[in-house]
C-alpha cells in the first residue's frame, strides 16, 4: 500500500492522497501495538519465579547498549556509561530485562539530536539497584507524563509518528513481573530520564 501511494499520480487530489498516508501510517501502528502485545504475554508465561536467575547488571547494560550501537552511530548521538562499581547481581529473565533496557536506550536516542549524548547511570540504593536512561532532548509536557505508561493512547515523548507508547507500557509490566518499578522524570527543553529500581 506504501508503494501505491508513492506512485500515485500529481492528478490525484491531494486530500485523498493525505488520506491514503494517513491510512499507511496507522497501519503501522496496529502492526506495533500487536507485536509488542504478543511479546507481553509470551514474555509473562516464562516470567516465574523458577525460571528467574541471577543477571549482572553490567552485562545486561551493554548488551542493550550493543543493540542500540548501530542506530547511535547513523544518528551522532553519544552513549555514555557510569556505571557504580561492584554492583550486585538482581534476579530475573535476561531477555525480559534486555528488552526493557533497550527500548529505554532506543527511546532516548530517538529523541536526541546530533551531537547529544544518553547517559546510562546505575547505582545501589539500600535495598534496590536504581538505574537511570537520560537524554537531553524535549523533554515532555506535564499532561503527558500522566498517560506515558497507558497502552490506551499515543503519550510518547519518541518523535516518531509510528510510535504508539506501547513500549513503555510494556517495560512497566515487565518490571512490575520482576518486582521492579519504572518512574519518569522530565522537564521541556531540559531533557528525561527514566529511572528503574529492581531488587538485590
Amino acid at each position: 500500500m506504501e508503494v501505491l501511494v508513492d506512485e500515485l499520480s500529481a492528478e490525484v487530489d491531494p486530500e485523498i492522497k493525505d488520506m491514503l498516508t494517513e491510512q499507511v501510517a496507522g497501519n503501522f501502528k496496529y502492526l506495533e501495538l500487536a507485536s509488542t502485545l504478543v511479546e507481553l504475554c509470551r514474555t509473562e508465561m516464562l516470567s516465574t519465579k523458577d525460571s528467574m536467575n541471577l543477571v549482572a547488571l553490567p552485562d545486561l547494560l551493554n548488551s542493550a547498549i550493543d543493540l542500540n550501537k548501530q542506530h547511535s552511530i547513523n544518528t551522532g548521538v553519544e552513549i555514555v556509561q557510569e556505571i557504580e562499581r561492584d554492583l550486585p547481581p538482581v534476579r530475573g529473565i535476561f531477555p525480559a530485562l534486555q528488552q526493557v533496557f533497550h527500548n529505554l536506550v532506543q527511546n532516548a536516542i530517538f529523541v536526541s539530536d546530533e551531537g547529544e549524548t544518553v547517559t546510562i547511570r546505575a547505582r545501589r540504593k539500600g535495598s534496590v539497584v536504581e538505574i537511570e536512561i537520560a537524554d537531553t532532548g524535549p523533554g515532555i509536557p506535564e499532561d503527558k507524563l500522566k498517560t506515558l505508561f497507558d497502552p490506551t493512547t499515543a503519550a510518547t515523548h519518541v518523535r516518531t509518528s509510528s510510535s504508539t507508547g506501547v513500549g513503555l507500557h510494556l517495560c512497566r509490566m515487565l518490571l512490575d513481573l520482576h518486582g521492579g518499578k519504572l518512574t519518569c522524570v522530565s522537564e521541556v527543553d531540559h531533557g528525561t530520564s527514566f529511572f528503574v529500581e529492581l531488587p538485590i
